[in-house]
């Protein structure tokens, strides 16, 4: 099942945030080839590294993707508010995404004639 898992690391200077933890990337990151997943106006995307859209642009994590050399990079956490719609992203793509697929579901269905 697809999923990300994030740590947040209280410091005092503010909080930190790194990717511990993603099973797809690219193309393969959100159903039908989708290199994002927005939800409730933050958007999750598998591009090239993680990084955190600049001030001024929409809400967004930069997640793992085809560098996966930077993945593990360590990023400031813009704003608490920032972080609040971060974790419900986060919660709703591994929620949505653990969904199983077609062909699993398929797999298991009995025919009764």
């Amino acid at each position: 099942m697809k999923h990300i898992k994030l740590a947040v690391l209280p410091t005092k200077w503010g909080k930190l945030v790194r990717i511990i933890e993603q099973t797809h990337v690219g193309k393969h990151f959100y159903p039908a080839g989708e290199g994002s997943f927005v939800f409730n106006g933050f958007t999750l995307t598998s591009c090239t590294h993680p990084d955190i859209a600049p001030v001024g642009e929409p809400d967004r994590l930069y997640v793992w993707g085809t560098r996966p050399a930077t993945n593990h990079r360590v990023l400031v956490v813009p704003s608490e508010e920032w972080l609040k719609k971060c974790r419900a992203a986060v919660h709703a793509y591994n929620v949505i995404s653990s969904v199983p697929d077609d062909a699993e579901i398929a797999s298991k269905i009995e025919i009764i004639e």
